[in-house]
């Protein structure tokens, strides 16, 4: 089977109903600041994350 071809396009080149802003990064600082919760830069949980998938045959641990 083919792999998909995956091609970069702007935000602006995909219609959609809602307006999308360009740059989309969650920004956690009004959790911190109303709920006193952190959370860890993304990529020292990306690693954790990936083997939980991995070990469990890509179905997400329940919490």
């Amino acid at each position: 089977q083919k792999a998909p071809e995956v091609t970069a396009i702007a935000t602006a080149d995909w219609p959609t109903p809602a307006r999308r802003p360009a740059d989309s990064r969650l920004d956690c600082a009004k959790l911190a600041e109303v709920f006193g919760v952190t959370l860890p830069p993304w990529r020292e949980s990306l690693g954790p994350v990936v083997a939980a998938l991995l070990a469990t045959d890509g179905a997400l641990p329940r919490h």
